[in-house]
């Protein structure tokens, strides 16, 4: 049987590295990484931008 695929999220993605979902969230979230995530082109550039933007914010 094949395993269930997922396209993950921009918002789960900057929840789970910054490790604002619920314990059970986390451990669903890591399963999925660690089994080859999907993760579309515009996810990519959204977190990208998003880190860009949180160390812009820190360092004013």
């Amino acid at each position: 049987m094949e395993q269930p695929q997922y396209l993950i999220d921009t918002n789960a993605i900057i929840d789970y590295l910054g490790k604002n979902l619920p314990p059970h969230g986390m451990d669903f979230m890591s399963d999925i990484i660690d089994n080859v995530p999907n993760v579309s082109v515009i996810t990519k550039i959204e977190v990208l931008g998003f880190n860009a933007l949180i160390n812009i914010t820190n360092f004013w």
